[in-house]
């Protein structure tokens, strides 16, 4: 079996400013083989209640002030894992 250690592109947007009660989806456009689970925290809480993609990315469907936080998604398979860091600003309307 080939196995590929998950990895992002370098180009992955890592900073979100939207207004609030909008959607917004974080970005955790990982690849590798076998394909890697993603699981997404805000500080050192996995996050739930919301979607992840098919991609890796995190969708908020109605963002609030309070979701303004630092997230990181982790992707992992045999082969290793990867994280990387989306810092979310939500304004208040």
């Amino acid at each position: 079996m080939i196995t590929e250690a998950p990895y992002l592109p370098a180009d992955v947007m890592s900073n979100i400013t939207i207004i609030e009660n909008n959607r917004v989806s974080l970005p955790c456009p990982v690849r590798g083989t076998p394909r890697p689970d993603v699981t997404w925290y805000r500080g050192d809480w996995q996050v739930r209640g919301h979607r992840v993609t098919s991609d890796g990315s995190l969708v908020l469907e109605r963002a609030r002030a309070n979701d303004t936080a630092q997230y990181r998604c982790v992707a992992a398979n045999v082969a290793g894992n990867v994280s990387h860091t989306v810092d979310l600003l939500v304004f208040g309307q």
